[in-house]
């Protein structure tokens, strides 16, 4: 008999701990889902592909009959080692607040522009613990090429923006952050300027050369 669980299902039951990474650079956005301490079971079937594969897009339909894709629909890429599972694809910012993961572990996820603002909110409920299962823990890590401009983050640590979720704390936990929208024009003015100081630097090189050479000839010349 094949096995029709969906995969998200599969991680959020076997999974001790969780980390759930949003890489927000330029216009796209990287969605990761990191699962630690899986079953050797489980790893297994998700190697043989016995497990449905994750839709990217939460309206997607989902082939519940057989492990396989359907033509036209969006999935997760999945790979792993040891007893660890990762599953990844790359939004473009537009695209992002159809996220899967995202709108399965909330029921309000939006991501929306005010001004020069960039906003993701979330509701306060993290669905994806169950009753008597495995999951201990998620972590969600947001970082970001672009200025921040608020969070309610738990953590901050090496530019990554973190906030520790588990069972106790599951029915406060939204999460909050905007991003400059003008962060990358004012990093191609800082890289327009440091070309300028480089030109700078290598005209001054030039010149003291120069100057070297013509001394050193005139010298010849008087010998």
């Amino acid at each position: 008999m094949k096995k029709c669980m969906i995969l998200i299902c599969l991680i959020f039951i076997t999974g001790c701990s969780a980390r759930y990474t949003i890489e927000f650079n330029d216009k796209s956005i990287k969605d990761k889902l990191s699962v630690y301490g899986i079953d050797l079971h489980s790893y297994n079937d998700i190697k043989e592909g016995v497990y449905s594969p994750i839709p990217a897009f939460k309206d997607a339909i989902i082939n519940l009959e057989e492990p396989i894709k359907n033509e036209g629909v969006e999935y997760y890429n999945i790979s792993g080692d040891d007893s660890n599972a990762y599953l990844d694809y790359k939004f473009e910012l537009s695209d992002f607040e159809d996220s899967y993961f995202a709108n399965t572990c909330y029921d309000y996820f939006k991501v929306f522009q005010e001004k020069d603002e960039i906003i993701i909110s979330t509701g306060k409920n993290f669905k994806c613990f169950f009753p008597g299962r495995n999951l201990d823990s998620v972590d969600i890590v947001i970082k970001s090429n672009h200025k921040i401009i608020y969070n309610n983050a738990d953590e901050v640590k090496n530019n990554e923006y973190i906030w520790h979720i588990n069972k106790s704390n599951k029915d406060d936990a939204n999460i909050q952050i905007s991003f400059s929208k003008d962060y990358n024009e004012k990093k191609k003015s800082i890289n327009i300027a440091q070309v300028s100081l480089y030109i700078g630097i290598f005209g001054v090189v030039a010149l003291v050369i120069a100057l070297f050479v013509l001394i050193k000839n005139k010298r010849v010349n008087k010998i």
